[in-house]
């Protein structure tokens, strides 16, 4: 009797114990564990203390940005910015970004920002969803929320949930913002109901407490999801 009570507690530990330690890592773990690297990662870049230095790096890694600030692209003292606050990292002649990527469906459409306009009136053109860089220490689902504050102005009662919906997306292309600048991007895609947004195309103003001091006022539609992602909605 006591030799098959072993035999069964013996089971029990290896079948229960990586049962045990893997829900324990997904539900309490996984996010501290993404947290510490993105930290590790964002702490041990290259200090960039001032306008020249980061002027040096560029140099360094052979980036023309004597044609940031024009057109589309955000300016020099734009990315020193972003830089200093945490929201990118500069590492190996590549500029890294970890961003939320909001989704909010009504019916079978999706909000899709289609146009930004700066405060020095530039705009450009977008087919994307609502979206927010991570800053240090920041989980995507906190982006996530403040993206819906600051840039749709939405209060938190109109916030019904906030979940993240798979493993980040990693891509690295040129970047839009900085030409000549290779970007690494990490997309971590959110999914948000909430409530009380028009139904049609409307545009709101970026809140005046937000981070982003370039972008002034964002012009939103319902449409399709960019490709890359509707295979996580379909």
């Amino acid at each position: 009797m006591q030799n098959t009570i072993l035999f069964l507690a013996v089971i029990i530990v290896i079948l229960v114990v990586p049962t045990s330690s893997i829900l324990a890592y997904e539900i309490y773990l996984k996010d501290r564990v993404n947290l510490f690297f993105l930290r590790w990662r964002q702490l041990t870049q290259k200090a960039i203390r001032d306008m020249n230095e980061l002027k040096s790096w560029l140099a360094s890694h052979k980036i023309d940005f004597s044609a940031w600030g024009s057109g589309a692209a955000k300016s020099l003292e734009d990315l020193y910015r972003e830089v200093q606050k945490g929201d990118s990292t500069l590492q190996a002649a590549r500029r890294i970004v970890n961003v939320a990527i909001v989704i909010i469906q009504s019916g079978e459409n999706y909000l899709i920002e289609s146009k930004q306009e700066f405060a020095d009136n530039r705009s450009r053109k977008r087919h994307w969803p609502p979206s927010e860089k991570l800053q240090i220490g920041e989980r995507p689902e906190e982006a996530a929320k403040r993206c819906l504050f600051e840039e749709l102005g939405l209060r938190d009662d109109q916030i019904d949930s906030v979940i993240q919906k798979s493993e980040p997306i990693v891509e690295e292309k040129p970047s839009m913002s900085y030409p000549g600048l290779k970007t690494e991007y990490h997309l971590h895609v959110i999914e948000a109901k909430v409530s009380g947004l028009p139904q049609r195309e409307f545009k709101t103003k970026e809140e005046p407490f937000s981070n982003d001091q370039l972008v002034k006022w964002h012009t939103w539609k319902w449409g399709d999801l960019p490709s890359k992602f509707q295979h996580i909605f379909a």
